[in-house]
Parts: structure tokens; C-alpha cells; sequence
């Protein structure tokens, strides 16, 4: 009978370990589970963060391979483009309508040909008033009535021949003549630069004339 206690003693010693190292156990669960999900997050935000890099390259890499595929669909829209107006061109060609280049050779020799009749139209006053220099019978003069202009030195049969045939008929004529007027007719009539003035022709006509006048 002195041993029951002792047993009994023994019992709630082994009861309570027990009971301690279940507690143990649940705080332990309690502790690996708190874990496993704080780790479980942490690998699923690795997992979406990993899954961003991926994503950003795959875009990156589409975005390259859409980049490519316009560039050579550019270049096979333009060589499509130059082949249709080549195409276009020889049909109209082969139908004889102009080309724009046809038209823009012709816009160009146009232009060349106002260009040319503007200075055309520019030197024809220029000409007239040449023209207009040339001498002219002396409106006093009476009708068909010529001087003889071998008497002036220095003009023979043959120059007078020129004169005549240019308008120069009488001494009030030459007499009359102004510098311009000389080398005109040098150049012109009796081709000898100098000759009027070097044999003093106006001098002469005008001598002439006064002596003409005194006869008459």
C-alpha cells in the first residue's frame, strides 16, 4: 500500500511531460506554419516578379519582330509602288500621252523660247532707232535734183555711188553730219573708219552749200 503514491506521482510527472511536449509540437506547427506562408508569399513575389522580366523582354522582342516586319512591308509596299508606275508609264508611253517628264522638257523649252522672243522683242526698238539714223534725202531739196559729190575731196564715182544709194544726195547733207552720224557712214556706206573726218568732208560740203546758195 506505501507504493500507490509514489505510482500516482510517477503518472502526473509522465502526463505532465506529455502534455508539455504536445505543446511544444502545436507551438512548433504554429511556428513552421507562420513560416511556410511567410515564404510562400516571398516565393510568389519572386514568381510575379520573375514573370515582369519575362513579360518585358517577350514585349521587347514582339515589339523588334513587329519593327521588322514593317520595315520589309515598306519596302515591298514601295518596290510594288515603283513597279506600278513603271507599268503605268509604259502603258501611256505606248498610248502616246506625255510622261511628267515629257511635260517638264517641254515646260523648259518653252520657257527658253519666251526667254528668246523677250529678247527679241527688246532689240527690235533698238534696230529701228538704228534705222532711223540712217540719213535721208534733204525734204528742201527740190525733187530729183542731186549734187555732185565727187566735188568734195576725197569722195570718187564709186563712193558717190554709195552715198546716193544710201540717201545722201547733197551737201546740206553732209554738211549737217554730227560725229555719230560720220562713223556711221564709215562703217556702214564707204567702210574706212576716219576717212570724213581725216579729208574734212563736212567742212567741205559746208563750203559748197555756201557757195551754192551764192549762186542761186
Amino acid at each position: 500500500m506505501a507504493k500507490k503514491p509514489k505510482r500516482e506521482a510517477s503518472n502526473k510527472q509522465f502526463a505532465d511531460q506529455v502534455a508539455e511536449s504536445a505543446n511544444q509540437i502545436w507551438l512548433a506547427g504554429l511556428a513552421a506554419f507562420d513560416k511556410a506562408q511567410k515564404e510562400g508569399w516571398k516565393l510568389f513575389e519572386s514568381l510575379v516578379e520573375d514573370g515582369e522580366k519575362v513579360e518585358a523582354k517577350t514585349r521587347k522582342l514582339a515589339e523588334e519582330r513587329i519593327e521588322a516586319v514593317k520595315r520589309n512591308a515598306s519596302g515591298t509596299w514601295d518596290k510594288l509602288e515603283q513597279v506600278f508606275e513603271d507599268r503605268v508609264g509604259r502603258a501611256l508611253a505606248s498610248m502616246g500621252v506625255p510622261t511628267r517628264a515629257d511635260i517638264a522638257e517641254l515646260s523648259r523649252r518653252l520657257d527658253e523660247l519666251g526667254r528668246a522672243v523677250s529678247a527679241l522683242a527688246e532689240a527690235k526698238p533698238e534696230k529701228a532707232a538704228k534705222r532711223s539714223k540712217r540719213p535721208t534725202p534733204d525734204p528742201a531739196a527740190p525733187p530729183n535734183m542731186e549734187d555732185d559729190l565727187t566735188n568734195i575731196h576725197g569722195i570718187g564715182p564709186a563712193i558717190e555711188r554709195k552715198l546716193k544709194a544710201a540717201g545722201v544726195t547733197r551737201f546740206s547733207q553732209i554738211a549737217s553730219w554730227s560725229d555719230a552720224d560720220a562713223a556711221e557712214i564709215e562703217a556702214k556706206v564707204i567702210r574706212r573708219s576716219g576717212r570724213v573726218a581725216r579729208e574734212d568732208w563736212i567742212a567741205q560740203a559746208k563750203r559748197l552749200e555756201a557757195e551754192a546758195q551764192n549762186r542761186g
